[in-house]
């Protein structure tokens, strides 16, 4: 479709922009020949002897180098941006010009701190985790091909070292906040503390970032009960809302393995009626495509005259819905993703859920996939009549 020069994706850098507005024919060619000189230049830096050179210190350099560059554009800087920076201040540190503005009429003006989270995360994703994997690689395939006795043979083991390369490599793309703090305490536990049961630092990244996994989502489980729960919250409505309150505090104990259980089985807790009791439900898959929910717009070009003279048949509540969507749709695919490579949306990660709300609606965004520079989302939620339903959550 046109890109209106008041579209919100002209707010974005110009290497974003240029990147957004290209057709998918163009896309697809710029992908083919950056996939082979990025194969070029990854097989001659393999090739060479660098990485066996500075073994004992390029390691420990590079996860430094990862660590720190993380801190800063996965913490520090989204930390300033909040309304409530560690809940200390009263206002953000790194203030958008529209800020003080009541209704922002325009698109948003760059800001350098904008420029430079976007940077930060090109440098992290696109050299610093790259450099990682190879180095990984090279001193893992050394140590792979020494004789060993162990149940594994070593087309296993190289099979288990490339799995896990690329699992680090996609995750710094779909997962960016979360890498840091992984890489940070594999090399800390593997490094230090365990080093006798190290078998590699891929091996170890494999397994970390499956542990870490499941303490992400025990950490939002157990974030959305504590907030649910709290009497401040509850909408005292019944007397069933004052009974349980109480009474699920001896049960606290059991609502923490509930949760323990319910993460590491990735299935959803959910209140009792509305209540403190909380219930786990049955395992679900993690990622999964769920039904279609295109809406058709109903006008004069696809209506017959005689319904049209009967009745308006656009004048239903699914037609507003449809047009709305449509609308509000269009506009997300121009400046999502940009937004999310600026920060705008703050971290982000597959599976988040994000609520856009005006005077009169709320709108549910849904970030089903992140890849390199791609964003698949879903909005739903939009309703101009009728009562609000719906049931927010966070899964990671």
């Amino acid at each position: 479709g046109t890109v209106h020069p008041q579209s919100p994706i002209f707010s974005l850098p110009p290497l974003i922009l240029t990147h957004s507005c290209l057709p998918q024919k163009e896309i697809l060619h710029s992908d083919l020949v950056m996939c082979l000189v990025i194969a070029v230049l990854t097989f001659a830096i393999s090739a060479s002897t660098v990485f066996i050179a500075l073994e004992s210190v390029l390691g420990y350099v590079l996860y430094a180098l990862a660590g720190l560059v993380g801190f800063l554009t996965h913490y520090l800087l989204p930390q300033l941006r909040k309304q409530l920076p560690w809940f200390c201040l009263s206002q953000p540190v790194l203030k958008p010009r529209e800020y003080s503005q009541f209704e922002v009429r325009s698109a948003a003006q760059l800001m350098w701190f904008e420029k430079l989270y976007a940077w930060l995360q090109c440098v992290e994703k696109y050299f610093i985790y790259p450099a990682v994997v190879l180095n990984a690689l090279t001193i893992d395939a050394h140590f792979v091909s020494t004789p060993r006795q162990d149940k594994f043979c070593i087309y296993c083991r190289a099979l288990l070292i490339t799995v896990a390369g690329m699992k680090l490599l996609r995750c710094s793309f779909c997962c960016p906040p979360q890498q840091y703090v992984t890489l940070g305490f594999t090399v800390l536990f593997f490094q230090f503390d365990y080093k006798h049961y190290s078998e590699g630092f891929l091996t170890d990244y494999f397994v970390m970032s499956m542990l870490f996994s499941k303490l992400w989502d025990l950490l939002y489980k157990l974030r959305f009960v504590l907030t649910y729960i709290a009497p401040w919250q509850i909408t005292w409505g019944s007397a069933f809302h004052a009974f349980a309150q109480p009474f699920a505090v001896p049960h606290s104990a059991m609502l923490f393995v509930q949760a323990v259980l319910s993460a590491l089985f990735s299935t959803p807790l959910n209140p009792l009626l509305g209540s403190a009791v909380f219930i786990m439900s049955y395992a679900r898959p993690v990622k999964f495509w769920e039904r279609d929910y295109n809406t058709k717009r109903v006008d004069h070009s696809n209506t017959r005259l005689a319904t049209q003279l009967d009745r308006n048949p656009g004048a239903d509540d699914n037609n507003l819905n449809s047009i709305f969507y449509e609308h509000l749709t269009r506009s997300l695919q121009h400046a999502l993703c940009g937004d999310l490579l600026l920060g705008r949306w703050g971290n982000y990660a597959t599976g988040d859920c994000f609520i856009l709300a005006s005077d009169y609606l709320n709108a549910l965004v849904h970030l089903i996939e992140i890849g390199n520079g791609l964003v698949t989302f879903q909005l739903r939620g939009l309703e101009f009549r009728g009562e609000d339903r719906g049931m927010l959550g966070r899964r990671g």
